[in-house]
């Protein structure tokens, strides 16, 4: 049995079908792909984290009373990755957090006041990135 050379011209096919594949291995329609590394699935805003590390519900709002706001994150990836989140107040840059990843691939990053006091009323946003850029922005209001 003669073996023949692949022609050149079957070659740039070969790699957008390669490229096809390895793009759809990256992805699963749920979230967002981070440099083809990590994959997010959506986050949400949490009173509260059980000991399961599961967020206790989902809101948008939050009372007044309110002096804790968790930023929930489930990711696809590498077993150790650290995302920043970014608060926001009223488009005030207000805090920044790291949440890191490792083999249970889900996180979490809190915003709360260092005197334990309530956050107070105004509209927030908590965005998560990776680099400059934001890969997600949730938000939501206290009042």
């Amino acid at each position: 049995m003669i073996l023949e050379r692949p022609k050149a011209r079957n070659l740039p096919t070969l790699i957008v079908i390669i490229l096809l594949f390895l793009l759809s291995a990256c992805r699963n329609g749920n979230g967002s792909d981070v440099n083809g590394a990590v994959w997010l699935d959506d986050p949400i805003m949490t009173s509260g984290i059980n000991e399961d590390m599961e967020p206790i519900d989902e809101r948008d709002t939050f009372p007044l009373s309110t002096t804790r706001v968790y930023c929930f994150e489930r990711i696809k990836g590498p077993e150790k990755v650290v995302l920043g989140v970014k608060w926001y107040k009223d488009e005030k840059l207000i805090a920044k957090n790291p949440i890191e990843f490792d083999k249970g691939r889900k996180s979490y990053a809190v915003l709360a006041r260092g005197d334990g006091k309530p956050l107070g009323p105004g509209n927030y946003r908590c965005e998560i990135y990776a680099t400059s850029k934001p890969l997600r922005t949730i938000s939501f209001t206290i009042k």
